[in-house]
């Protein structure tokens, strides 16, 4: 594979990749706003539950740090794992390690493919 092939296939791999964080932005953004219609519109003068407003907390912290993560690809992993670990785990039962699973993977592809094109850029070179 010549270099430029190198550099398409990474460019390209990139952008899948960004598209499936999106993908996992949107499909948690459902749960998000069906969530905070049930908890704190429909029922307004009464608030949900101390515990309930923790984990939209939660949720919103979670879908900022995919957001996040399509900028700042290392910094966004983090986020998104603690985020994902700290919302899942609670509430999700023993379907929890597969949510976060499903939820990081498309982040952890985005910095490997963020890692190759940091690669394949041209190095400056210091001439003495």
């Amino acid at each position: 594979m010549n270099q430029n092939s190198r550099i398409f296939a990474v460019h390209l791999a990139l952008w899948i990749t960004r598209v499936l964080v999106l993908g996992a932005f949107l499909f948690w953004s459902v749960f998000f706003v069906a969530h905070t219609t049930e908890w704190f519109i429909k029922p307004f003068p009464q608030l949900p539950p101390w515990k309930v407003c923790v984990f939209q907390a939660l949720h919103l912290l979670l879908l900022t740090g995919l957001l996040a993560s399509l900028r700042w690809p290392r910094a966004g992993l983090t986020w998104v794992t603690l985020a994902a670990c700290a919302f899942f785990l609670p509430v999700a039962g023993v379907k929890a390690l597969t949510f976060v699973g499903l939820t990081i993977t498309p982040v952890v592809l985005l910095v490997i493919c963020d890692r190759l094109q940091r690669n394949d850029e041209p190095q400056l070179q210091i001439v003495q």
